[in-house]
């Protein structure tokens, strides 16, 4: 039992005249390793966020170009069917007018 540290404070100066690191050096050394750690495991994260962005962005913007090129078929293929159907009472009225005249 060592109430006062006094038992610490002479191991710490013992191990720090012959080289070794102390307990705070230690536990601090250990802590920058475990704080780089999780900083590139931080950065490594955001990285992996931004391309998940990124990956989703441009798949949200695929959808919505299919969606624009279907809605434009489909307008003008609305389009092309009433050209059509004009069309065919124009001949159908040519054919009657002709008839008419024969």
């Amino acid at each position: 039992n060592d109430p006062s540290g006094a038992i610490a404070k002479a191991a710490n100066k013992v191990a720090a005249g012959i080289g070794l690191k102390t307990k705070e050096e230690a536990d601090l050394e250990k802590k920058m390793k475990m704080d780089e750690f999780l900083l590139d495991a931080w950065n490594d994260l955001q990285e992996d966020m931004e391309y998940h962005n990124e990956q989703d962005q441009k798949f949200r913007l695929n959808e919505l170009q299919n969606k624009r090129a279907s809605d434009w078929s489909k307008e003008h293929g609305k389009i092309a069917t009433r050209q059509a159907i004009v069309f065919a009472k124009d001949t159908e009225n040519v054919i009657s007018t002709t008839n008419k005249a024969i």
